[in-house]
């Protein structure tokens, strides 16, 4: 189902058959240094993991990651809310794969992202982790509207920094050309 329409973005819910993408996402070396290793290196344990964490979160609370494809139907990223039990707020993450990087693609996405969240879950704040290192999370994250909220105190990475999002009133957040779609 897509979810949102950007100029060069679709957003969609992930399934099963994003697996082999998924794979090689978690498995990139950004991944690895950013967000770290989540032993998923075959295709049954991508399945595995979509079925019982991404897909799941659909289920349980309506929403999750959401896929990333350009235009011309190549997946590129994920972004989108997962409840964690150590945050206050749902969490709002994205990762994209390296060739992606630095081309607009994740504000892009993002902005759509959290557009989407305010008008679909009422999102009125929003929790986002990333380490202190990565600098380009920590940019994109400013550029979308968080701010720092100090450290994370995550169970397992106490390098990781807490930002958060408030919604400043009841309007949505400043908006690129988004479509939203629901099929």
């Amino acid at each position: 189902m897509i979810i949102a329409q950007t100029e060069r973005t679709t957003i969609e819910m992930l399934s099963i058959e994003d697996a082999p993408f998924l794979l090689n996402l978690v498995n990139s070396p950004a991944w690895l240094q950013s967000i770290g290793d989540r032993n998923i290196h075959r295709i049954d344990a991508a399945e595995d993991y979509l079925r019982t964490g991404l897909l799941k979160q659909y289920d349980e609370k309506g929403y999750g990651y959401y896929l990333v494809r350009r235009k011309d139907g190549k997946s590129i990223g994920i972004c989108g809310f997962l409840k964690k039990p150590h945050l206050k707020n749902e969490d709002f993450g994205f990762a994209f794969a390296p060739e992606y990087l630095r081309q607009g693609y994740g504000f892009e996405a993002g902005l759509a992202t959290l557009e989407y969240g305010i008008q679909h879950f009422e999102f009125r704040e929003l929790d986002a982790e990333t380490s202190a290192k990565n600098l380009a999370s920590i940019r994109l994250l400013e550029k979308l509207g968080f701010s720092y909220f100090g450290p994370a105190n995550h169970p397992n990475n106490p390098d990781t920094r807490l930002y958060r999002w408030k919604n400043k009133s009841d309007d949505t957040i400043p908006s690129i050309k988004v479509s939203p779609h629901s099929t």
